[in-house]
């Protein structure tokens, strides 16, 4: 193969290596879309729950209508509540952190992907220029 040939060759690989490069970083921002989605989402869930658990948490209770059974019935239960509650919380939390973690790794792949399509249009820039310099000598 003349090396005229090699440098077309060289470009149909660059060429498509682009491509494939760009069709993985509209791949990657829509993943980065559904996450920022899923995070605000999430946040906004957890911020909904922290208020409605503030609420009843300062309920107040008049001590005179609760007595006895009824008093350890409802302290049972609320108890539970609390609990349900927290361990849910802390699910929330941590389903938000994978979430978060999974956005940031997305972000750098598209970040590491751009970078290879800088690098992958100056590879193409340059045997472009050699393509030239090879048809003026011929």
């Amino acid at each position: 193969m003349s090396n005229l040939g090699m440098l077309y060759a060289s470009r149909n690989r660059i060429v498509n290596d682009i491509g494939f490069t760009r069709t993985q970083i509209s791949v990657v921002t829509d993943e980065i879309t559904r996450l920022r989605t899923a995070v605000n989402s999430l946040q906004g869930s957890i911020s909904d729950l922290q208020t409605t658990k503030k609420k009843i948490e300062n309920f107040s209770i008049d001590k005179n209508r609760w007595k006895g059974e009824n008093a350890s019935t409802f302290s049972n239960k609320y108890s539970t509540y609390e609990s349900s509650v927290n361990n849910f919380h802390r699910s929330a939390d941590n389903a938000l952190e994978g979430v978060q973690d999974d956005l940031r790794r997305a972000e750098d792949r598209k970040t590491s992907l751009s970078n290879s399509l800088t690098g992958l249009q100056g590879s193409l820039n340059t045997v472009d220029r050699q393509i030239k310099w090879a048809q003026r000598s011929e």
